[in-house]
């Protein structure tokens, strides 16, 4: 299925090369959990919150009308978010928190801050539909994105004075997820300077996984809203 998707993107941006831009992009963010009633309500967990993160990727944009387009990338993301766990509340010898076996037997009661990092080589394929064809005066443009997308979960870390308060630590309790095939949504708007077909544009987004990284009771997605600024090149056409 990964390889049909790939030479599918790989023919369209074939026959659209004279249109099709290749370039390199920058986001960060606030990012988050979602779907993750059954954590939010494990007595232990307590406090939810979101984390900073941030995408270094390269970008393949390939326009096929006014209102549709495809892009590609190969990004480089950091996601994390961050919770309150009640140490009287678990069970560190047979727990069901991916980061159980982190904690030591002796540490004191009561209740510690935890934050996530996660780390991810990601590359979707997304079809794409401009809601407005924007104008000559703004140049802003609303869309919403959707298509597949493969992921490589390079690590879990966290950070908590239940361990060490100054470092991240790699979780390896619970066996996660090497690759993810699922899918990703993203909406937003995107300024671009008109008549400039080497483009540096400004897009507001947010951008949600509906892949788990886990196959346990207190799984979550993760997404992550807020500014990608990217610097396009036109390809040229062929003669």
């Amino acid at each position: 299925m990964k390889n049909i998707f790939t030479l599918l993107f790989v023919v369209v941006a074939f026959q659209f090369q004279g249109q099709t831009k290749l370039g390199l992009s920058l986001s960060g963010g606030i990012s988050d959990v979602s779907s993750n009633d059954q954590r939010v309500s494990y007595p232990a967990i307590t406090d939810i919150q979101s984390e900073f993160g941030y995408t270094i990727g390269l970008d393949i944009e390939v326009p096929l009308n006014q209102r549709w387009y495809f892009t590609s990338r190969l990004d480089w993301q950091t996601y994390g978010f961050s919770e309150k766990l009640n140490t009287e509340l678990v069970d560190l010898n047979n727990d069901i928190l991916e980061f159980f076996c982190n904690i030591p037997e002796n540490v004191p009661e009561g209740i510690a801050p935890v934050k996530h990092r996660f780390g991810f080589l990601q590359i979707p394929i997304m079809a794409n539909f401009i809601f407005n064809e924007g104008c000559e005066e703004c140049g802003w443009q609303w869309f919403l994105g959707l298509g597949p997308t493969f992921n490589l979960s390079l690590n879990h870390a966290i950070k908590t004075p239940l361990i060490d308060g100054d470092s991240y630590q790699n979780v390896d309790c619970l066996v996660r997820q090497s690759v993810i095939v699922g899918l990703q949504a993203e909406i937003g708007t995107t300024y671009q300077f008109p008549n400039n077909p080497n483009q540096l544009r400004f897009t507001l987004f947010y951008n949600g996984h509906f892949q788990s990284l886990y196959e346990h009771p207190l799984n979550y997605n993760l997404g992550m809203g807020g500014l990608r600024v990217a610097y396009l090149f036109a390809l040229a056409a062929n003669k």
